[in-house]
C-alpha cells in the first residue's frame, strides 16, 4: 500500500501551513507520495489562490518536489472549480470541484455559508 494524500492546500489559498511545512510533515509521517492542490483563481473569493500568485506557486513547488526528492514524491495539483478559467499547464494532476455556479446572471456559492450561499 502507498500512503500518500494528494488534496491539501497551503497558504497559498484556504490553508494555514506553508508549502514546505507540510511537505516536511508528510515525509515524517512516512508518507510516499504527497501533492498540494491551488484552488484555481475565481475573481471576488479571496480563499483561492490569484491568478498572478499562481507562477509563484509553481516555482515553490518545482523546488520542493527536488529537494524532498529521496524522501517522498511531491506533486503540483489544481483544484479546479467549474466557474474557473480553464488552465492546466504546470500541474501534475487535477482535481475536479463545484464551489458555485452562475446562474441567471449571478453566482451562487454551492459550498459554504447559508449567508454566502
Amino acid at each position: 500500500m502507498v500512503l500518500q494524500n494528494l488534496h491539501a492546500h497551503s497558504r497559498f489559498d484556504d490553508g494555514t501551513a506553508i508549502c514546505e511545512e507540510m511537505v516536511r510533515a508528510a515525509a515524517a509521517a512516512g508518507l510516499k507520495s504527497f501533492g498540494i492542490s491551488a484552488h484555481s483563481p475565481m475573481p471576488h473569493e479571496p480563499w483561492t489562490v490569484p491568478g498572478w500568485r499562481m507562477g509563484a506557486f509553481q516555482k515553490e513547488m518545482v523546488r520542493l518536489k527536488a529537494a524532498y526528492a529521496e524522501r517522498l514524491t511531491v506533486w503540483t495539483g489544481l483544484e479546479y472549480d467549474l466557474v474557473s478559467e480553464p488552465a492546466f499547464a504546470g500541474f501534475d494532476y487535477v482535481i475536479a470541484s463545484v464551489h458555485a455556479i452562475d446562474c441567471a446572471g449571478k453566482r451562487w456559492a454551492v459550498d459554504h455559508t447559508r449567508e454566502r450561499a
